[in-house]
């Protein structure tokens, strides 16, 4: 048996993915989120459009509800992890996993670059649960088997399976003649108090140069439509967004499924780091893309640098960096 472990709908498309190309039947998928997390409706909407009710469970974070379901589902022999710095999932999974079980790993966003090339060294916070996974790892408690990604870096410790996202691939190209607005400006929203804890920067900083931004595209008559993050929980964002009148919402499911349902395509993406501008990338390859880096001259979190690199690299998609 194979329980899935995911905090987000992206980790979910990927899950169902892997379910696929390995043809895996036994199986559940552990959907672990605060029960208001407003993410929580666009997981289950794509998990109940493709598997069955009965193979899903819905937790909260507290460890009781695992001790349940370790009661009703019995030990596993794999165990699919979705957010690879998330320390309270490897913990589960050694709660549910039988003795010599297997430990592997999807997608979660764009911090699995950290993951592969150890390039969270500096930072506290992936530093510390890095450290613990290889810790666990050191003591026999788990066994790494593979990484499921869409990233393909120069190196990595532990085997990488490509994920091409084939699903949503083939669900693209079952429709034709995709309508492309040439004006329109899709700008994928982040989880702003995260963000500006990373970047060392505050959210005035932010939205900020947030609004210049805005302003410009404006002036340059273009059409904008904002996809807030699930936990998101800035109104000032709002605000400003409303201040415009520009168009704002979460989608049902992923931005990704909402374009290839509603048979559109997408001019130009702007995006903050975030994992959609690489989906949207494999799947809309000839639209525009601008990547924003707004972050602290004094920041030393890795990331922005190795991101920047990368997006360069292997996808041509060049980052606009704005120091603060």
């Amino acid at each position: 048996m194979t329980i899935f472990l995911i905090t987000s709908p992206f980790q979910a498309i990927c899950s169902y993915q892997f379910i696929k190309e390995r043809s895996i039947d036994d199986f559940y998928i552990i959907v672990h989120v605060v029960l208001d997390d407003s993410r929580l409706q666009s997981i289950l909407n794509f998990l109940y459009s493709e598997i069955p009710s009965n193979k899903i469970y819905i937790l909260d974070v507290k460890f009781k509800a695992y001790l349940k379901i370790r009661r009703q589902l019995g030990r596993c022999d794999d165990i699919i992890i979705g957010d690879c710095f998330d320390l309270r999932l490897l913990l589960i999974a050694i709660l549910l996993l039988k003795p010599f079980g297997f430990i592997s790993y999807v997608d979660d966003g764009a911090s699995s670059l950290l993951f592969f090339n150890d390039s969270y060294k500096g930072n506290f916070k992936y530093n510390f649960k890095k450290n613990a996974l290889h810790i666990l790892r050191l003591f026999k408690l788990i066994k790494i088997r593979q990484f499921y990604t869409i990233f393909y870096p120069n190196k990595s410790k532990i085997h990488l399976i490509y994920n091409d996202l084939s699903y949503l691939r083939d669900l693209k190209n079952k429709l034709s003649n995709l309508v492309i607005d040439e004006r329109e400006v899709v700008i994928i929203g982040t989880n702003i108090s995260e963000y500006c804890k990373s970047a060392e920067i505050s959210e005035m900083d932010y939205l900020k140069e947030f609004e210049k931004i805005l302003k410009s595209l404006l002036s340059h008559n273009r059409k904008i439509k904002y996809i807030k993050h699930g936990r998101c929980q800035s109104k000032a964002v709002v605000e400003i967004l409303n201040k415009y009148g520009i168009i704002s919402y979460i989608p049902k499911c992923t931005i990704e499924i909402e374009y290839i349902q509603n048979k559109e395509s997408v001019s130009t993406v702007l995006a903050f780091d975030s994992t959609a501008i690489y989906t949207m990338k494999l799947l809309f390859p000839i639209s525009h893309f601008i990547n924003y880096q707004v972050i602290s001259r004094k920041c030393k979190n890795p990331y922005y640098d190795h991101s920047r690199k990368y997006l360069k690299e292997y996808w041509g998609i060049e980052t606009t960096r704005v120091y603060i």
